[in-house]
């Protein structure tokens, strides 16, 4: 099973995906594009030891330009740290399924991919 990171340091990120408010997770590249299809925790960084929160599937992703204004706000990142810059895109995830799990950390022993994901 995987697990990607979700920076909840500034913003309450998890919250408003287990709530149903965000429904993509966003990457400044196409890191999680090997998850597509798959079910993955949803972990917690930003305070603290890292907590799996939840678990959803990731079910498709895309290119999003600055201007996909409807696509920023599903993702709640319009006037965060994470917004797109100008002219620029991101890749987002879209997220179903969603279901809240116990909080549990993170075992230290797994395989980590990075800052994006990790491998229980």
């Amino acid at each position: 099973m995987y697990g990607i990171y979700i920076n909840c340091r500034k913003y309450p990120f998890i919250r408003w995906i287990l709530s149903g408010r965000k429904i993509s997770e966003t990457r400044a590249c196409d890191v999680l594009r090997n998850l597509v299809g798959k079910r993955v925790y949803l972990i917690e960084t930003g305070r603290g030891v890292p907590m799996v929160r939840g678990i959803a599937t990731i079910t498709e992703s895309a290119r999003i330009p600055f201007s996909d204004v409807s696509a920023r706000r599903s993702a709640c990142i319009i006037g965060t740290d994470y917004d797109i810059q100008q002219g620029g895109e991101k890749v987002f995830y879209r997220l179903r399924d969603v279901k809240p799990v116990r909080p549990f950390p993170v075992p230290s022993s797994r395989v980590n991919h990075g800052r994006s994901f990790t491998e229980f």
